[in-house]
């Protein structure tokens, strides 16, 4: 895992839960002013804020590294992970795919 916070990881993932800085704030009981600092690159979380901002915004604290890290969100009763699009989109990046597809008319 590489050992660098990925602060834009942190915006996307914010802004994907439908939170502003200060949604996530109240959700996470994280100073908005420490989120803000986060994002911008200035500081990383303490492995403690991690830990917090990866419950709250339903990700593991190793998602905020890089990496393509695919975390399954549900395991159903027939025991198949499912994946949600950006975790797919995650574990696929720079990957061409070409998507085919056959359509029958039955009357």
């Amino acid at each position: 895992m590489p050992n660098v916070f990925n602060s834009t990881r942190l915006r996307e993932a914010r802004e994907r839960q439908g939170f502003c800085q200060v949604t996530l704030s109240r959700a996470s009981g994280i100073a908005v002013t420490s989120i803000s600092a986060w994002e911008n690159g200035h500081y990383k979380p303490s492995a403690r804020m991690l830990r917090v901002l990866a419950e709250t915004l339903d990700r593991s604290p190793e998602w905020f590294y890089g990496g393509n890290v695919v975390e399954p969100t549900a395991v159903p009763a027939n025991g198949h992970s499912v994946l949600s699009i950006e975790m797919l989109q995650a574990a696929l990046q720079g990957l061409t795919i070409e998507v085919t597809t056959t359509i029958k008319v039955v009357e």
